[in-house]
């Protein structure tokens, strides 16, 4: 720690804990001051929205409130997920992912073991720009997105919107 600039960092297996919610990270750099927290290197967090996001680089608020996860994978407890160059936790509700793929299926062997994301071809799946978690309304909404069958682009559609995972069929 650094008692002039108000500045700590730590290595290895480092947990960072607020509430709920739990990220682990091989080096997390914390300002005090800015209440900014750097993580970087297999990061994991938890109870982020409904289920585990993976990164290697992230920035977030000190309360896991609010941060940006680079190069990120979000897995939902059903084994569905989402894969994206850019996450950006808007707030606690509201997440946007950039330039995503979302993967419909849920898959019983990704839900017990996230290190199966991307392994195998996906069966349904939605390129798209830009994807909005929301789970004040409890919905996913898709703009500008690809559906494709193992990869094959089928059709394009400017806006998709569905329940999130957890919750009921509409």
């Amino acid at each position: 720690g650094d008692g002039v600039n108000n500045t700590i960092e730590a290595l290895g297996n480092v947990e960072l804990r607020n509430g709920d919610g739990t990220v682990n990270a091989d080096r997390i750099f914390y300002n005090k001051n800015t209440k900014r927290v750097d993580l970087y290197g297999n990061i994991k967090a938890n109870n982020v929205e409904i289920g585990k996001i993976s990164s290697s680089r992230a920035v977030v608020k000190d309360d896991l409130t609010k941060g940006q996860f680079l190069d990120a994978t979000l897995v939902f407890d059903d084994g569905s997920y989402m894969e994206s160059p850019e996450v950006t936790r808007v707030s606690v509700n509201v997440t946007r992912l950039k330039n995503a793929i979302f993967s419909l299926c849920p898959n019983p062997k990704i839900r017990l073991d996230n290190s199966y994301v991307g392994k195998e071809r996906n069966f349904i799946s939605i390129k798209n720009s830009e994807t909005t978690i929301d789970r004040d309304k409890n919905y996913i909404k898709v703009k500008n997105g690809t559906v494709r069958i193992y990869d094959f682009p089928v059709f394009f559609t400017p806006y998709l919107y569905f329940p999130l995972p957890a919750q009921e069929r509409k």
